[in-house]
């Protein structure tokens, strides 16, 4: 410790002093995360294993932290308190904590989950207000955080007594938009079903034009799309007039539908793709593992929801939020279901298992949903 430092702390740190005293505590140290709380914190605490960290507040509750991520592992107030005087909410956990946005067509889909008084955990995913200081970002109802054009923003996230606030920087919205095949355009054709086995991933296709089935092979899907019928599935010349977005926008005869509409996102990623010139690079990176989030969550009441999340990470480390292009389904639909959006509906008390795929990758979780369980008390074993 330099004698200037030693000075710093024999008298009430001031302005000066505050400095030289937070570059000595942050020197060579690395943050690994970090988290609002809402509260002041009086006390923190490592596990002996040093997997988690306690944090006492202000508040009265004490939360239990996953130490690498600062994942809320549980919360509960540090004194007993008879049920009538219980808070409805003592915690409040937002997933993801910082949200980086890299790219026009970006998003992250928030994962809130409530504790409340009794311990009891629920998903607040699509019951909360917001505020946001810019418009470089909008939320939607479900969760969803979208990019609006490049800066920075705080997000401020409230249910009922509590908050949270969260940082989002927003990059890549101005430029030119090149989507790539690999990262962009093939999970589009998967969630839109173009090369699913009931249609143009079948063994021979349908109507003439056949894709791999789930995109295993993309040299062949480009060519199909490029070559056959001297190139009129994509219009470099005229992007809109391509077969592929006059077919899939039902601006044509299409006997598998509508998937899309002109000026929807994934309209709007096929339409770059051709703009730019319908090319495949075969040195990007592919999907290496994917991740399902929350791990074995517990939906207290029969009929509650569950909001589901899936991290993508690529070959070359990136990681990216892709729960709108995965599929999440259901290993037991006769206690729960699941919706596109990756929404988890209950319908009976029981287990079921998850199972989330996206681009070759899989993972998987068990949903438990307890049920009514008013008047039962615990009674010790003789």
């Amino acid at each position: 410790m330099s004698d200037e430092l030693k000075k710093a702390f024999e008298r009430p740190l001031d302005g000066k002093s505050r400095k030289f005293s937070a570059e000595y505590h942050t020197k060579e140290v690395k943050l690994l995360a970090k988290v609002s709380l809402g509260t002041a914190i009086y006390a923190t605490a490592f596990s002996p294993d040093g997997e988690t960290v306690a944090v006492g507040g202000a508040d009265g509750v004490i939360r239990l932290y996953d130490s690498q991520g600062l994942g809320l592992k549980r919360a509960f107030l540090s004194v007993p308190m008879p049920k009538e005087k219980l808070q409805d909410v003592i915690a409040l956990s937002v997933e993801p904590r910082e949200i980086h946005l890299n790219g026009k067509f970006d998003y992250n889909q928030l994962l809130l989950t409530a504790v409340k008084g009794n311990g009891e955990s629920y998903d607040a995913s699509r019951d909360f207000a917001f505020k946001v200081d810019s418009d470089v970002v909008k939320v939607s109802k479900s969760g969803m955080v979208e990019p609006v054009k490049d800066g920075e923003a705080k997000l401020e996230i409230f249910h009922k007594n509590q908050k949270s606030t969260l940082t989002v920087r927003v990059a890549g919205v101005s430029g030119d938009y090149k989507p790539d095949y690999v990262r962009d355009v093939m999970p589009v054709l998967s969630k839109l079903g173009c090369n699913a086995g009931t249609c143009h991933g079948s063994k021979d296709g349908k109507n003439g034009f056949k894709l791999s089935l789930r995109g295993y092979d993309p040299i062949y899907d480009v060519r199909a799309f490029t070559d056959d019928l001297a190139s009129r599935r994509v219009n470099i010349a005229a992007p809109d007039n391509s077969l592929i977005l006059l077919k899939a926008s039902a601006s044509v005869p299409h006997e598998g539908g509508q998937p899309t509409k002109m000026g929807e996102d994934y309209y709007e990623i096929l339409k770059g793709w051709i703009e730019n010139g319908a090319k495949l690079d075969t040195t990007s990176a592919r999907v290496a593992s994917i991740k399902l989030y929350p791990r074995n969550p517990v939906v207290q009441k029969i009929g509650d929801k569950q909001q589901m999340r899936v991290i993508a990470t690529y070959a070359n480390g990136e990681k990216r939020d892709v729960t709108a292009e995965s599929f999440i389904e259901t290993g037991n639909s006769d206690i729960a279901t699941t919706d596109k959006t990756g929404l988890v509906i209950t319908a009976r008390r029981g287990e079921a298992p998850m199972l989330a795929r996206y681009e070759g990758a899989y993972a998987s979780t068990i949903i438990t949903v307890m049920g009514d369980r008013s008047g039962f008390e615990w009674k010790d074993m003789p």
